[in-house]
């Protein structure tokens, strides 16, 4: 009975809020900081002070003092109370009330919205980092950027949620996504990735022009051959060939529908049939044949011959 009696008098004893209070904010946000204060009310000696989480142990002191979460995220959401123990020879337990605390989105997470997702080379995107924020703060600000395969675009952060691309081309193809936060950078959030297709469109309706009348050149002059095509997006490859023996004569390849190649002194036997083909990725397109002939003339006979080359242009 002695022993019993001696258990009963050195065993703590927990009081639930036994004046001992968990004093928390009413309102929480992404970003806020939120300090937690226990506070007992009968000016007792306080030994040790313990803040939960769920009844789980975040944090054990031995004084008394707060406990702070410098910038809440919603995983900080949950059941928090507090305990202490007080007292001199024969210390004793007393535990604060629940007090429930739900961290509230701040803003969405964003979502990147592009004017099209498949635009045709050459042609402009509009990006959209869009979000929402909470109703109760309208008035925080944000900021924006725009990444392509982990590349920042633009002028990295911008106070718009808009970016403009003046021009998509093939090389532009890949994985875009944004990123909002706001000024101070407390808050950060990501977009999921969206894949962008930059469309080609297929060359057609390739022609070759000579630009002398009649397909007619003076021997010695120069010979222009202009290859055109009718359509056609990205970097064409032109390519002009002797139709007798399909020898290439020059090669140039630019982000152009047009493209020339100069011949500066004809010989007779430059006279025959010419053809361009251009190609943009697709199957080369091969142009129609044009003829030239080559005419003397009596006063140049036997003057010097210039030796030949190819000019690009």
């Amino acid at each position: 009975m002695l022993l019993w009696s001696l258990l009963v008098i050195f065993a703590p004893a927990t009081a639930q809020a036994d004046g001992l209070t968990l004093l928390a904010p009413l309102s929480v946000f992404e970003g806020d900081r939120i300090v937690l204060t226990c506070q007992e009310g009968k000016n007792q000696k306080i030994k040790t002070m313990t803040y939960y989480k769920d009844k789980k142990e975040l944090l054990f002191l031995k004084k008394v003092s707060s406990f702070s979460i410098e910038s809440a995220i919603l995983s900080d959401s949950g059941k928090y109370s507090c305990a202490a123990t007080k007292g001199g020879i024969w210390p004793w337990k007393i535990t604060s009330q629940i007090v429930n605390i739900k961290v509230q989105e701040l803003f969405q997470r964003p979502v990147l919205i592009a004017s099209s997702f498949q635009p045709i080379e050459g042609r402009p995107v509009t990006l959209t980092c869009e979000t929402w924020l909470h109703p109760q703060k309208s008035e925080v600000q944000l900021q924006f950027c725009f990444f392509r395969d982990s590349q920042a675009l633009g002028s990295s952060w911008s106070s718009s949620p808009e970016l403009q691309i003046p021009a998509m081309w093939s090389e532009h193809s890949g994985s875009y996504w944004c990123k909002a936060e706001t000024v101070t950078q407390r808050v950060q959030k990501q977009s999921p990735q969206s894949q962008i297709h930059v469309q080609r469109i297929p060359i057609s309706n390739v022609s070759l022009e000579t630009r002398v009348p009649g397909g007619q050149v003076i021997e010695g002059g120069k010979l222009d051959l202009l290859c055109l095509v009718a359509e056609g997006t990205g970097n064409i490859t032109f390519s002009w060939h002797r139709e007798a023996t399909g020898t290439s004569l020059g090669k140039k390849t630019q982000h152009s529908l047009t493209a020339e190649l100069d011949i500066p002194a004809v010989e007779e036997s430059d006279a025959g049939g010419y053809y361009c083909t251009a190609d943009n990725g697709h199957d080369p397109i091969q142009s129609k044949v044009v003829n030239v002939s080559v005419r003397r003339e009596s006063s140049a006979t036997n003057a010097p011959r210039t030796p030949k080359s190819s000019t690009l242009l």
